[in-house]
């Protein structure tokens, strides 16, 4: 029979039930939007009991908003669907190289051109670059301080040092994280296992005491894939709603 451990007073957190086949932490507003709840293995062991401790966010499309597909439709003179411009910006070989660290903003402009055969001025081009990201999402800064009241708070993010350099000078909320882990000084990318495995290790806690948040569903996927509890969000409030829960 299942032992029921008493002592949560958040109404919107259920008692945890513990039994010798698994270990379930339901919450009433994961069960209103119809997902999975949270299933530990039991050979994880005494471990499998433990709260989430650490939170990871995404930054484009989660914290900061995002002005990437018009931009690049403009700039590639073209229509692309989503999941497209998804898939080739994460293949480009330009685009990798840059948020990889390995290339230098001009190079990269340079690059990028003449990859996909355009004929832009380079000064243009740069300006409209730096115009994809945008000004925080409302409520960001009370959201980032409320969770990092409660929990060690990291950045992961698919970036490069000009937009990062446009959005520390512009706004203020990198200091709120513990740590930042930003792809291009990293060398990889989301959503390669490699840069989910740095972030575990660089944590030093057990990777399902980690909750990750990021609007990229492969993103999503792939760090449940390297044991992570992990989210698809659009925005603060959407992240701290489920954060709640946790």
């Amino acid at each position: 029979m299942a032992n029921r451990v008493e002592g949560s007073d958040s109404p919107d957190r259920l008692p945890l039930v513990v039994d010798k086949n698994s270990i379930f932490v339901i919450n009433r507003y994961n069960c209103r939007l119809g997902l999975q709840w949270d299933e530990r293995d039991p050979a994880l062991g005494s471990d499998a009991g433990e709260m989430i401790t650490h939170i990871v966010l995404d930054m484009g499309g989660v914290l900061v908003g995002l002005q990437w597909r018009e931009r690049m439709e403009g700039l590639l003179g073209r229509d692309l669907p989503l999941q497209e411009l998804h898939h080739l910006w994460i293949s480009s070989s330009s685009t990798v190289d840059f948020e990889s660290g390995r290339t230098e903003f001009d190079q990269f402009t340079q690059a990028f051109l003449q990859e996909f055969d355009l004929d832009i001025d380079p000064v243009f081009f740069q300006q409209e670059f730096l115009e994809l990201v945008q000004e925080p999402l409302p409520r960001c800064q009370t959201v980032l301080q409320d969770i990092k009241a409660r929990f060690h708070l990291s950045l992961l993010s698919n970036t490069n040092p000009a937009h990062y350099e446009k959005l520390s000078r512009c706004y203020n909320f990198f200091p709120t994280f513990d740590q930042l882990f930003l792809s291009y000084q990293l060398g990889y990318m989301k959503p390669s296992a490699a840069i989910f495995n740095h972030v575990i290790t660089h944590l030093n806690t057990p990777a399902h005491t980690i909750a990750f948040f990021d609007d990229g569903a492969r993103n999503v996927e792939s760090a449940k894939a390297a044991g992570m509890n992990a989210f698809r969000v659009d925005s603060p409030d959407e992240v701290w709603a489920i954060v709640q829960g946790l």
